[in-house]
Order: C-alpha cells, then sequence, then structure tokens
C-alpha cells in the first residue's frame, strides 16, 4: 500500500477550473441533446404531417365516391317512382275505361268528402 501525502488530497481535490470545464461539457452536450431532439421531433412531425395529408385524401376520395353513389342511386330511384308512377296511372285509365259509371260516382264521392272536410275550417 501507498501512502497517500497531503500533496496527493491537494491535486485530487476538483477545483474550480475544473467545475467550469466540467460544467462547459455539459452545457455542450445539453445543447446537443437539444438539436438532436429538435431534429427528432421534426421528422416524426413531419411524418404525422404525410399521413394526416394522406388520409384526409383518402377520407375526400370515399366522400366524393359516397356522393357519386348517392346521384346514382338517386337517379334510380327517381327512375323508379317515375315508372311506378306511369303503372299506377295506367291501371287506373285502364279501370276507368271498364268501368266509367263506377269511376264517376267514386270521383264524385272523394268530390264531397273533401268538400266536406275543407269547409269545416
Amino acid at each position: 500500500m501507498s501512502a497517500t501525502t497531503n500533496t496527493d488530497l491537494v491535486e485530487m481535490t476538483p477545483t474550480t477550473g475544473d467545475l467550469k470545464e466540467q460544467a462547459g461539457v455539459v452545457k455542450e452536450d445539453l445543447r446537443t441533446l437539444g438539436r438532436t431532439a429538435k431534429e427528432v421531433a421534426k421528422d416524426k412531425l413531419g411524418n404525422a404531417k404525410q399521413v394526416a395529408k394522406e388520409k384526409l385524401d383518402d377520407a375526400k376520395g370515399k366522400a366524393v365516391q359516397y356522393v357519386e353513389e348517392g346521384k346514382q342511386k338517386g337517379g334510380e330511384l327517381y327512375e323508379q317512382g317515375k315508372q311506378r308512377a306511369t303503372e299506377v296511372e295506367d291501371q287506373v285509365e285502364t279501370y276507368i275505361r271498364k268501368k266509367p259509371l263506377q269511376s264517376v260516382m267514386i270521383a264524385a264521392g272523394a268530390g264531397v268528402l273533401l268538400g266536406f272536410l275543407l269547409s269545416r275550417r
């Protein structure tokens, strides 16, 4: 074992200069850490923006598709309704041609009933 002298202890004791030097190293490490964190955050934000843009574009595409499908279905329903109305009109016309007197009586009865209901106001 070697004996430690007072001179050795003084040399091993940290000085203000050592403290300043270590603080400078820590300061530089913090700056480097800050730059790295900033770059990582910037990269993650860029990725998030890209994903959000892709999702928005996808949603817009689906919305346009749904609108087009809705227009198509609406047009189909309109045509079906128009066709059904034409069929009913043809059936009524056929019924009137087959039974004209009965048709006139039904129309007169409906007219009287409507007149009665409307006059009660």
